[in-house]
């Protein structure tokens, strides 16, 4: 299995990668892990030595480079995801210092980093996004400690997030009911939840 990419004609149809053995995809691999961030593809892959990486793709789509290991084994694909804003890729990571939490990249290795440590330390957040709207990611994530899977929203430049419910500003806890629904008119998200009042 390769990647390829065409420009509708035979001449422009071409394979993108050249890992040369069987499963670079993994068996769990959906349209989650595929996407198109400004003039390049970004996706998940194994070179069948290294674990899972993120990869992205030249802007001519002529050849592709890893940018990140998200995961030390091979075939670690099931529940990992890409989202897109403008030309800002936002994906699931792990690491022994943060955890499992939201990374973002720009495409360069440079600018290849955590949003935001949502459960601070090695406990992992699980950042599930429900939104990109109007330029902002708005995502779920656990804080920790017992607390409750809460709201986060993230914008550019793209160095943190910030909880829309912050106990610590006498705000209510919200916990975020992950199996309810979430939908984005494209200025408002609506969801489901209950607060730590009991209300619904």
């Amino acid at each position: 299995q390769e990647l390829w990419t065409t420009d509708g004609t035979s001449e422009g149809t071409h394979a993108v990668t050249s890992f040369g053995f069987h499963a670079p995809f993994g068996s769990n691999y959906s349209t989650d892990q595929l996407i198109v961030a400004g003039d390049r593809a970004y996706f998940f892959a194994t070179n069948g030595i290294d674990g899972v990486e993120l990869w992205v793709t030249t802007a001519s789509g002529s050849s592709a480079s890893p940018l990140a290991e998200v995961c030390e084994e091979s075939d670690c694909f099931a529940d990992r995801w890409l989202r897109s804003i403008g030309t800002q890729v936002f994906f699931q990571d792990e690491d022994p210092e943060h955890g499992f939490e939201i990374w973002t990249t720009d495409g360069s290795a440079s600018g290849t980093h955590i949003l935001d440590d949502s459960c601070p330390g090695s406990c992992g957040g699980f950042g599930n996004v429900l939104a990109t709207s109007a330029g902002r990611l708005v995502y779920s994530a656990s804080q920790g400690d017992g607390n409750p899977t809460t709201i986060f929203i993230a914008a550019a430049p793209w160095v943190d997030s910030t909880s829309l419910f912050d106990p610590l500003r006498g705000a209510p806890t919200l916990h975020y009911c992950e199996q309810g629904p979430a939908l984005d008119s494209g200025a408002l998200l609506y969801f489901t939840a209950v607060d730590s009042l009991g209300g619904a």
